[in-house]
């Protein structure tokens, strides 16, 4: 040791004594060149951006590096030292540069043949971390030299060993010891034992080299090595060094977190990027609360997917076993895992996963027998296990053999008086697809639509109560479908290249006539139009469409917040021009809202790294159409739940109010409903315009997905009622006419009207009423009389376009 003190002190001395002008001269220009120390002086590192959910979950997290700083003192000792003495033993006695160490670890990876112990010191790294790249030259080796020098001037040994430990990378997305313990061991840095410090301390020399995770023997060597070197360092005993190399690696590595309602995110990561730009975003360690409600957000995940899986079967599209890897854990309930065929018989199959089994007869099962036969033992399928038989998951009890679905599905939910979204799911899976159908599909909402033609009557002459004939109508065709324009251009490009004898065209042949039906393929005479609505009857809606005129009907959509491109045609009454999911449920909203639209909301507020806040959001809120008019809607979309296409959720047992929505060749089902508190659209179909299943209305697909959802969300909101506006009134009336009840009406309703539009007349067409004149006044009617002899509707499906 002496001999190579004595060598480093005569190399300075001819360096000084014969270099010394220019020695300075190049500490001068480079020290030119070099940036302040403010970066070490006031260390900000790159932090992690958390997002959370309205409650405080952690939904995910961004970050360049996965960094949790800490001080010195909340370090384990054990680590200081293990660190010290791989990296840089003679750290508290150096200046920055350690001549005698560099010669000292070149000649013992001389002698082990591998690179066991660096050159560079603790400071000398720290001060490549903090300013510098990792490029290999002389010009960066020269400035990293002499801004250790300055770090040392500046900064107490401790500081700077803190600053080290916080700042190096450690493998495996860890940046600092914190996360690094975290990663590895599921521990703070506070908590780490021995042999825990020496594995960690020997990872920044070659993170992936050394990574426990990949190469767990080559790991194992490199924490022995520093182990070996602590000893020899006099930081431990040789005995507690021995007694540490005999234990194993003894892991317990921590996952990366996942991404929660993985939709939402994005599209919110996307918003940020634009708003904030993306080196802030990824490393300014903030706080940034959503809408997001993570229990709504479970609960739509789980409608979703066991909406689209029991689709499936109703596709009854077998596609045999899967090529995927089995399942190594017990899967938690509910949770789709892939398990093996243990064996067959006749009729019956076992299926295997992680020591779980369960024996499966073929009764039970969607599939069809040939199918079932011919699996065979090692086959693998997807299956999900409803229940098991005890809390240690030793058997199933009850279970079902799944597919992957082919169809997709999409949900989103709001607050009806904020807008604040609470519930996003884009598709089956996110890492399947990154397609999201609730803002970026473009799909034709079928009878969904048909809310804004009843708006937009009830905000003119029209009650719910004025009666619209139902019957057959035949209009000249002036729109095409994309399919249509696509024939169109490809005739008129045969006619342009001769393929096509023009004196063989027919000019009659461009003149087409449009039939629409009701979905019965029935006609009903003169209805009110709330059995018009409630019952989803397309000739009344084209019938009123007509009257009104198309475009104050896309006016009206306008107003509640639809943006896509609407033709002015008929064919708009049925649903035919495309919108999206999201643009849909904000105008559901509106009309829950009393005519108050409110703009999807996603960011409550963001807080800095210093718990500053650095912006909040509010609702917009924008008035759309009258109140009085909103709550009309309202209440004709309520009877589609109570006696409608939408009776199905009547069970739920509060207010509610919706619409089906179904299109041609069952291409696209949909359900739109709220309740006073939580508006939800659901839209369910393929990517590849193809049939869903045969008879996919909206009920059949969507209705069912939706009330999963809503089923939880509402079990804590009670019977609350819509907010009723001034300017309403109430009356009982004959179903059948819409004129005031009496009590020979067998079918009657207690609608709501605009002050002033309540009929006059009583019913006639029910028998005479004794007593009861052709004219009435309003002092003379029953405000409150309660429906008599009402029987239970009968749910009817929904009216493809």
């Amino acid at each position: 040791m002496k001999a190579i003190r004595w060598a480093v002190m005569v190399l300075l001395a001819l360096l000084a004594g014969g270099s010394g002008g220019a020695f300075l001269a190049g500490y001068l220009h480079f020290s030119a060149q070099l940036p302040e120390l403010n970066a070490a002086l006031n260390y900000r590192p790159s932090l992690i951006t958390h997002i959370y959910d309205r409650h405080g979950c952690v939904l995910a997290e961004l970050a360049v590096e996965r960094r949790f700083p800490v001080p010195l003192a909340e370090i384990a000792p054990c680590m200081h030292k293990a660190i010290i003495a791989i990296e840089d033993e003679n750290f508290y006695s150096h200046r920055g540069l350690d001549l005698e160490g560099i010669l000292r670890a070149a000649w013992i990876n001389f002698l082990a043949g591998d690179v066991v112990q660096g050159g560079s010191t603790i400071t000398q790294q720290l001060a490549k971390s903090l300013f510098l790249t990792h490029e290999r030259t002389m010009n960066r080796k020269i400035k990293e030299a002499i801004l250790a020098y300055r770090l040392e001037e500046e900064l107490t040994k401790s500081r700077i060993l803190e600053l080290y430990l916080n700042q190096v990378y450690f493998g495996s997305g860890a940046y600092g010891v914190e996360a690094a313990a975290q990663r590895y061991f599921s521990t703070s840095a506070r908590n780490l034992e021995l042999h825990q410090a020496a594995l960690l301390a020997g990872l920044p020399k070659a993170p992936s080299r050394f990574s426990p995770l990949v190469n767990p023997d080559l790991a194992l060597h490199r924490r022995n090595q520093v182990l070996q070197r602590m000893a020899e360092a006099g930081f431990i005993s040789g005995e507690e060094a021995g007694q540490c190399i005999a234990k194993d690696l003894q892991l317990h590595a921590k996952p990366a977190p996942g991404v929660k309602a993985p939709y939402f995110i994005e599209i919110l990561r996307r918003q940020l990027e634009r708003e904030f730009g993306a080196d802030t975003l990824y490393r300014a360690g903030w706080d940034i609360y959503t809408t997001l409600d993570l229990a709504y957000q479970e609960a739509a995940e789980t409608a979703v997917r066991n909406g689209l899986l029991d689709i499936e079967k109703r596709r009854r599209q077998w596609r045999g076993p899967v090529q995927l890897p089995a399942s190594d854990r017990v899967p938690e309930p509910g949770e789709p895992a892939v398990w093996t065929v243990a064996a067959t018989g006749d009729s019956w199959l076992t299926l295997v996963c992680s020591e779980v089994d369960v024996r499966l007869n073929f009764r039970d099962i969607w599939i069809k027998n040939k199918d079932l036969i011919l699996l065979n033992p090692g086959d693998r399928v997807w299956f999900v296990v409803d229940e098991y038989t005890d809390e240690e998951r030793t058997a199933v009890r009850a279970g079902r053999i799944i597919q992957e679905p082919v169809a997709e599905a999409a949900l989103v939910s709001m607050e009806v008086a904020t807008g604040e979204v609470v519930a996003w799911v884009g598709g089956y899976s996110f890492w399947r697809s990154q397609f999201d159908r609730v803002t970026q599909a473009v799909r034709q909402p079928g009878s969904a639509f048909k809310p804004f033609i009843y708006a937009q009557a009830l905000d003119t002459r029209y009650t719910a109560a004025d009666v619209i004939y139902d019957t057959p109508i035949v209009v000249e065709k002036t729109w095409k479908t994309p399919a249509e324009m696509a024939a169109e251009q490809e005739r008129r490009k045969a006619i342009a290249e001769g393929r096509v004898d023009l004196d063989a065209v027919d000019t009659l042949e461009d003149i087409e006539f449009w039939k629409p039906h009701n979905y019965s393929e029935e006609f009903f005479g003169a209805t009110t139009l709330r059995e018009g609505l409630a019952k989803s009857r397309n000739i009344m809606s084209i019938h009123l469409m007509r009257e009104l005129g198309p475009s104050t009907v896309i006016q009206m959509a306008r107003r509640l917040g639809i943006t896509s491109p609407l033709t002015e045609t008929l064919a708009l009454a049925l649903g035919s021009s495309g919108v999206t999911l999201m643009e849909l449920t904000e105008a559901y909203g509106a009309l829950a809202n009393l005519g108050i639209r409110a703009e999807p909301m996603m960011i409550q507020r963001i807080i800095d790294r210093d718990q500053h806040i650095v912006k909040e959001y509010y609702p917009a809120l924008r008035p759309s159409i009258r109140p009085e008019t909103a709550f009309l809607t309202t209440h004709l979309l309520q009877a589609v739940i109570t006696e409608g296409t939408g009776f199905s959720a009547h069970h739920l047992g509060v207010p509610l109010a919706g619409k089906t929505g179904t299109t041609n060749n069952y291409f696209d089902a949909w359900f739109m409903g709220y309740s006073p508190r939580i508006v939800s659209g659901v839209w369910v179909g393929m990517d590849e315009l193809e049939p869903i299943f045969k008879q996919a209305t909206g009920a059949a697909a969507a209705l069912p997905i939706w009330q999963a959802y809503m089923a939880h969300v509402i079990q804590d909101d009670g019977p609350i009622p819509f907010p009723e506006p001034e300017g309403i009134v109430f009356a009982t009336i004959c179903r059948n006419s819409g004129l005031l009840a009496t009590p020979a009406c067998q079918a009657q309703v207690r609608e709501a009207f605009r002050i002033g539009t309540i009929p006059l007349d009583y019913c006639d067409r029910c028998g005479k009423t004794a007593g009861v004149g052709a004219k009435s006044t309003f002092t003379n009617l029953d405000w409150d009389a309660v429906p008599q002899n009402r029987e239970s509707p009968t749910p009817v499906p929904d009216a493809p376009a």
